[in-house]
């Protein structure tokens, strides 16, 4: 997590990296940050804004298909994910932001009890979204080495014959370590 450009002095982006399995860590680089007195409002861009400093509590949760949960509650439906922000904020949290899976909590009690304590639950969550996100970036690289190989054996092309096969056999290679992958997480 490395900062990457200040706006102005009330508005900070920050590229924020994370993977399924470092959420807690996450977490606490978030209540670091509102210790400097920064706030995360958006997972997507990495914005946080100034405020007060002060010891918050973050909780940051996967919960599958939240983007579509999102979406639908803006649009009004959605009574599942209205019913456990109401559970959140019962228990002392509130929604700050998402992005895909990943749901982001604050609170101002830092012994506001966990949200998800079922931890079969959160491993069999972090698995759902790392196979979505595995599937995506395998279906992208299907793309492009089909892609790829169809410029290389157009035979309209002018690209000379050792290049076409060369361009051939990385696509191949590139292709077998995609699909070794897909199978070893499988």
């Amino acid at each position: 997590m490395s900062k990457q450009k200040q706006d102005n002095s009330t508005i900070c982006k920050v590229r924020l990296s994370y993977r399924y399995t470092d959420l807690m860590a996450l977490s606490e680089y978030l209540e670091r940050q509102a210790q400097k007195g920064w706030y995360l409002t958006s997972l997507e861009t990495g914005t946080f804004t100034a405020g007060e400093k002060k010891i918050v509590r973050y909780c940051v949760e996967v919960i599958p298909e939240a983007d579509r949960i999102a979406d639908d509650r803006a649009s009004g439906g959605d009574d599942d994910f209205q019913e456990l922000l109401t559970l959140c904020e019962d228990s002392g949290w509130t929604f700050v932001c998402h992005k895909n899976d990943v749901c982001v909590f604050m609170s101002g009690n830092p012994r506001s009890p966990a949200i998800n304590t079922d931890r079969a639950a959160k491993v069999d969550a972090i698995c759902k979204a790392e196979r979505q996100r595995r599937v995506s970036s395998w279906c992208t690289a299907a793309v492009m080495l089909i892609g790829m190989l169809i410029l290389t054996l157009n035979d309209h092309s002018r690209i000379q014959p050792w290049l076409k096969w060369s361009l051939f056999g990385l696509c191949a290679v590139v292709g077998a370590a995609f699909l070794s992958e897909a199978i070893e997480s499988l």
